[in-house]
């Protein structure tokens, strides 16, 4: 399902990057990509960082030990 939904994305990515090539310069279509990426790891890292008892969970199957006060 999920690979339906990116494969479906890439021609839509692709002409959207195209008509902003066009309208503004190929290494702005880049520095945006580059822009947008920084910003989205930042997001992805604080929500891992929130979620990360979580994460532990799901990883191993088992809750972490409780740490003493």
């Amino acid at each position: 399902m999920y690979g339906t939904v990116v494969w479906g994305g890439i021609p839509l990515g692709s002409l959207l990057g195209g008509v902003q090539a066009n309208a503004v310069g190929v290494r702005w279509v880049f520095a945006v990509a580059g822009a947008a990426l920084l910003v989205l790891s930042g997001v992805l890292g604080r929500l891992l960082h929130r979620r990360r008892d979580q994460l532990g969970i799901a990883l191993t199957g088992s809750a972490p030990a409780p740490t003493p006060p």
